[in-house]
């Protein structure tokens, strides 16, 4: 027998779904690569949720074969990872910065990862960090190597729904149905959806191993979004 504490530990105050909160850091780094950080704070607790976007990176076939460089396949799946990559780096400033604002400030300017990323921040408020926000988590898909549950984490895509959006003032419920749902008193529905197949898949629910022995929500992890 070994010494332990009587520490009972608290329940982690994430949730599956919808949580209020609001992001703490949005900085660019180049150390010891370029990426764009952001800390998620979910309302009540202290631990923020590391959350990195990285430029492109490997592309591969839907057999997970790399696609070679000189490829017509690279050049068709480099220009949809591209939209998909600034439709996500503007799905994170949104509930900052109007599209309007955005697309002013870009404009028709074909510009690189980073430019792309300096100028988002460049005209985020001075106050972004203040500002309420509903925060959208889910399970991580597999257990990871020496894990024995699956963690809440922010989506690393928006291809099943945002994750992301200004704070929707009111209580908001869940609604009965296979799909997810978020309705408030006067039936107006949150802007954070999630269709039957997503309810039914591992993002909707928490993995355990078998030698699993807690039944409470864990801490959130790092979430890591590589291109």
């Amino acid at each position: 027998m070994i010494f332990t504490t009587d520490e009972i530990k608290p329940k982690s105050i994430r949730k599956f779904g919808l949580n209020k909160g609001n992001i703490t850091k949005i900085e660019w780094v180049n150390d010891p690569t370029e990426a764009l950080k952001v800390e998620f704070l979910v309302e009540g607790d202290t631990t923020p949720i590391f959350y990195t976007v990285f430029p492109i990176n490997k592309l591969f076939d839907k057999n997970s074969n790399e696609l070679g460089v000189d490829t017509p396949e690279y050049t068709a799946a480099y220009k949809k990872a591209e939209s998909d990559l600034a439709g996500l780096l503007v799905h994170v400033f949104k509930p900052f910065v109007s599209i309007e604002k955005i697309k002013e400030t870009i404009g028709t300017k074909d510009v690189g990862f980073n430019e792309f990323v300096k100028i988002l921040i460049s005209i985020l408020p001075k106050n972004y960090t203040t500002i309420s926000i509903d925060i959208f988590l889910q399970y991580q898909w597999n257990l990871k190597d020496g894990k024995e549950v699956t963690f809440l984490e922010v989506p690393k895509s928006i291809k099943h729904g945002a994750f992301v959006t200004t704070h929707q003032v009111g209580e908001w419920n869940k609604i009965d149905g296979e799909a997810l749902r978020y309705v408030d008193a006067t039936n107006n529905v949150h802007p954070f959806t999630r269709s039957d197949w997503f309810m039914k898949s591992n993002f909707a629910k928490q993995q355990k191993s078998a030698f699993s022995e807690t039944s409470d929500s864990p801490i959130v992890p790092t979430t890591n979004v590589i291109w």
